[in-house]
């Protein structure tokens, strides 16, 4: 448990956190943390310090999801040369944009991503259980670069996922490496 102290969330669906409490008491498990459980059923999303964990609803016979993992911004430069065509002059007002925060200026809303200059595009993995109506993958997949997903097979299909992995891995065999 690496000499963990900080709280550890955990956002999963309201059955692992009974699962995870039953087996702290049938083992006697004594966490030298606490643990904080979001119940991922009724969250549409939240944000930690440097991630934000959006859940999809997928479809399967039992309780199935996707996790999308997005990186949260703080790279952020302002532009100033933007800010300077709408007169908004260096101050408090760009700073609270910076930071993230909308704000009025001579009676209009402006937006603070429209006054943010980013390095980078934010990174996103989404770890998906099982589905069977690809539609609902493919909207939580939107924007990532990474997807790991749990499958299961039946006899029949994992002869066909084996034969079509022989030959995905002849076709890219000229690619392999030592």
């Amino acid at each position: 448990m690496g000499c963990r102290k900080a709280p550890l969330t955990i956002v999963a669906p309201a059955g692992i956190k009974a699962w995870l409490e039953a087996t702290c008491e049938a083992t006697q498990l004594c966490l030298p943390f606490a643990l904080e459980f979001i119940d991922s059923d009724e969250l549409p999303s939240v944000e930690f310090e440097s991630i934000a964990v959006t859940t999809f609803r997928l479809s399967h016979r039992a309780p199935s999801y996707a996790y999308g993992l997005t990186e949260t911004r703080d790279d952020a430069a302002l532009d100033v040369d933007k800010l300077a065509q709408k007169g908004i002059s260096r101050g408090p007002l760009w700073g609270q944009l910076k930071q993230g925060f909308d704000i009025e200026f001579e009676g209009d809303q402006l937006k603070s991503h429209d006054y943010l200059i980013f390095k980078y595009k934010p990174r996103k993995v989404v770890i998906a259980g099982d589905n069977d109506q690809p539609d609902l993958l493919f909207e939580s997949c939107a924007g990532a670069q990474v997807l790991v997903h749990e499958a299961t097979y039946t006899e029949e299909m994992a002869q066909k996922a084996y034969s079509g992995s022989l030959y995905l891995a002849r076709d890219f065999s000229e690619y392999a490496l030592d």
